[in-house]
């Protein structure tokens, strides 16, 4: 899936969780959504992320290939981990690797796939061409969403 459908998509639940209260909306947590929904994409060049990340994104290009390591389910775990040790809040941290795995979730209707369990060579694929015509209709059917969600928060 391309960039702009996982923050489509993972905005329009972030918005669903602040309307039914699972939590309430603050700068980290938009921040945190933020980092997660985008971060498994920093191993691809051309990625949003890859591009605000240059350096880093670049010495991760030679060590790991696209849609492995940052594309597990260990990967999210970690990052989930990582916000914690960082903020001490287990919400956060919850916050964090739900988005990240959210992005992970797409990427398995792919034809591409991912290999959730990495380092297991098993690959969760499906029938989704990245950037192709059904993605396009997911991106409006979940901005369409999330217009609606919006308008009914205000």
């Amino acid at each position: 899936m391309l960039s702009r459908t996982h923050f489509i998509f993972n905005l329009m639940i972030f918005l669903i969780l602040i309307k039914i209260k699972v939590f309430a909306f603050n700068w980290i947590i938009l921040l945190i959504f933020f980092i997660a929904t985008l971060l498994p994409d920093i191993d691809i060049a051309g990625s949003w992320m890859s591009k605000k990340t240059k350096p880093l994104s670049n010495f991760l290009h030679v060590l790991v290939a696209h849609r492995e390591v940052f594309h597990s389910l260990a990967f999210a775990l970690l990052m989930g981990l990582i916000v914690f040790l960082i903020s001490q809040s287990i919400t956060y941290a919850l916050i964090g690797a739900l988005f990240y795995f959210l992005h992970l979730l797409l990427d398995c209707t792919t034809k591409s796939g991912i290999r959730l369990f990495w380092p297991s060579k098993f690959k969760i694929k499906g029938e989704i061409k990245t950037g192709g015509f059904v993605e396009a209709v997911l991106f409006v059917t979940f901005l369409t969403i999330l217009v609606i969600i919006s308008i009914t928060m205000i």
